[in-house]
């Protein structure tokens, strides 16, 4: 805003506007685009504006037709028969995959819900957009050549960092890989927790479990140690507890979020809780015999 004040004739003032306007709605949502018309009443974007809350107000969805895929444009279908696939709509945008002619491999990009081509097909995996953020892969995953980055909506790239893997999104976090340990980025491509783990989970109930070396502890939201590291193995907390292996027995039991052992360690595996229960296995009684497979409560009483 400062160069386009001081600078109003200069040649380069539209592409200075353009900017603007991108950071300005990296959220695609009318309020975004709305706020933006606010502040800046003097832009000279009309056009470019005027077609982007068309397009906002759009009602686009996927469908499928035997194997084509395709989109329902407010009332009329456009099918793309190159397309071996289409994902949902985030962020105003819609992954799509189809088959490379010269590689015969799988490459993805984006539409918007015009289906419109406005990432082209460069990518060998592209995920929805969490926030104003997506994660896709250059190079070929399949060849184990391939590295993942964070993309906006413009297909900027907008982490420096290139990870091995994403393991997924979760109460506003991904889980990311990067030189064999793992960390966490938030859903404006912030590496908020550094890859400084040997082994992670994603985060439930505020709460993951993190490897540093052979043992397991957990943390919160800001990277904090809480349950100090000190079990073989852990899962991540379900409707309050948690699932640890014992690091002199290896056996199983769970703890709370204060990291009491509730229920003792007794069992050769566990599971997460769900409803009220959780699938558990018993030591068996005699040598070659199968673990008893039972069903617990947070009481640790069997129940069926």
């Amino acid at each position: 805003k400062k160069f386009i004040a001081s600078y109003p004739d200069n040649k380069h003032v539209t592409d200075a506007w353009n900017q603007l306007y991108n950071l300005s709605t990296l959220r695609f949502d009318s309020a975004s685009i709305q706020k933006f018309i606010y502040l800046f009443p003097d832009h000279p974007l009309q056009t470019r504006i005027g077609n982007d809350l068309e397009l906002f107000h759009i009602n686009a969805s996927v469908i499928k037709n035997d194997d084509a895929y395709g989109l329902m444009i407010d009332s009329t279908e456009k099918m793309f028969p190159e397309y071996s696939y289409i994902d949902s709509f985030s962020n105003g945008l819609a992954e799509f995959e189809r088959i490379d002619s010269t590689s015969q491999k799988t490459v993805a990009g984006y539409l918007n819900k015009r289906g419109e081509e406005v990432m082209s097909p460069q990518f060998s995996f592209a995920s929805l957009f969490q926030n104003i953020t997506a994660y896709v892969a250059t190079g070929w995953c399949d060849d184990d050549a391939c590295g993942y980055i964070f993309i906006n909506r413009f297909g900027k790239k907008i982490n420096a960092n290139i990870y091995d893997n994403v393991y997924g999104f979760q109460e506003g976090y991904f889980l990311v890989q990067r030189d064999n340990r793992y960390g966490y980025v938030d859903d404006s491509a912030r590496e908020i927790i550094p890859c400084s783990f040997s082994d992670a989970n994603l985060f439930y109930d505020s709460i993951a479990a993190v490897g540093n070396g052979n043992l397991f502890g957990f943390i919160n939201y800001d990277g904090k140690v809480f349950i100090n590291y000190q079990y073989k193995a852990a899962l991540h907390f379900s409707e309050g507890l948690a699932a640890v292996q014992d690091t002199s027995t290896g056996l199983w039991g769970f703890i709370n979020t204060n990291g009491e052992m509730v229920i003792k360690p007794l069992y050769v595996s566990a599971g997460f809780f769900n409803n009220g229960k959780a699938k558990v296995f018993l030591k068996p009684k005699t040598d070659g015999a199968l673990p008893k497979e039972i069903f617990i409560n947070k009481l640790g009483k069997a129940v069926k």
